[in-house]
């Protein structure tokens, strides 16, 4: 089997940012290397910080979605609240 290109190597980070309600701080980062990792991660965060008024989620510097505290995708046009 032949060495695998660079680029395949790389593993994805993602960032889900928890930003409670009155802040733009968030109360917690936490750093994923799997998309599927973050979509099974969101419902436990919401579950622990039930003050959250939205989870952020990027990858690597680029913002990719936003869920409310209820866990519904937040519209990316809408003015942060």
């Amino acid at each position: 089997m032949g060495k695998r290109p660079p680029f395949a190597q790389m593993e994805a980070m993602y960032r889900l940012r928890i930003i409670p309600e009155g802040t733009p701080i968030p109360t917690e980062i936490v750093t994923l290397h799997r998309a599927t990792e973050v979509l099974t991660t969101i419902p436990e965060l919401l579950r622990r910080h039930r003050n959250c008024q939205r989870i952020e989620v990027c990858a690597g510097t680029t913002a990719l979605f936003a869920v409310d505290g209820k866990g519904r995708l937040l519209d990316q046009d809408a003015p942060a609240q």
